[in-house]
């Protein structure tokens, strides 16, 4: 099967995917672009004013970080539970694992376009206006952060498969880490107290995303290193797990 077929191939079942997500609703997807206007604008005001910052700085910072932490988190916790969802498919055809984890990391991204309208209100209403630059920053740096995010869930994957366990606690891990994490409050509320957020690689990973965006700035060594993770992290899988998890049938 050549790359584009491939390609091909997992948009299609992506778009069924989302589909199905939304097949009893009489407005579909339409509910998506409803419910990301009601959670931004309610809590955008709420966490704004406990936080005692401007509508105008917090809403874009807060808007773009929720929205790619959604993507993120529901693409892990996804994979996480993808041998239990594909269960049948996987006993009876010899389909990889990647191929499971690319299919549910388009839908996600399918699903984060529905974000799109919403940012771009926010954007137009406090009068932030991204260059060409910054888009374009934003653009490679959403790249790399899909290398990234893949790399991940494929590892999920096959942690869960080989330890079913480790699904039922992996919600906790995230809830933790997006607590953790500069999303809903600003590393500048915390200078005192940076270590929190200084060795969290989500951090860094949404700051660079976040920051091309919003400010223009482009972080290569960010990219760098997660271009090295992404290196090593398929290494790891592809010529370590496979060999000690051959039991797997997906990963045979």
């Amino acid at each position: 099967m050549s790359i584009k077929q491939y390609l091909l191939l997992i948009i299609t079942f992506a778009r069924v995917d989302v589909a199905s997500q939304f097949q009893r609703s009489r407005f579909g997807t339409i509910w998506l672009l409803v419910n990301n206007c009601l959670y931004i604008g309610s809590l955008g005001f709420v966490w704004a004013y406990i936080f005692s910052v401007k509508a105008a700085e917090y809403f874009p910072f807060f808007s773009i970080s929720y929205f790619l932490w959604v993507h993120i988190s529901s693409s892990i916790l996804e994979s996480s539970m993808l041998n239990v969802t594909y269960s049948n498919i996987i006993k009876n055809l010899a389909i990889k694992s990647s191929f499971y984890v690319d299919r549910t990391v388009l839908k996600t991204i399918i699903l984060l376009i529905y974000a799109i309208p919403v940012v771009s209100f926010i954007f137009i209403y406090f009068s932030v206006a991204p260059s060409l630059k910054s888009l374009m920053y934003f653009i490679g740096a959403f790249i790399v952060s899909m290398f990234v995010l893949r790399e991940i869930c494929n590892l999920i994957f096959v942690l869960s498969t080989y330890l079913p366990d480790f699904a039922k606690i992996l919600p906790s891990i995230i809830q933790i880490v997006f607590l953790a994490s500069p999303i809903l409050w600003q590393p500048t509320m915390l200078v005192e107290r940076s270590f929190i957020y200084e060795f969290n690689p989500v951090f860094y990973w949404l700051e660079n995303l976040r920051n091309s965006l919003l400010y223009e700035q482009y972080n290569w060594n960010t990219s760098l290193s997660m271009a090295i993770f992404v290196l090593v992290a398929s290494l790891i899988r592809v010529k370590i797990l496979k060999r000690y998890f051959q039991n797997i049938p997906v990963l045979s």
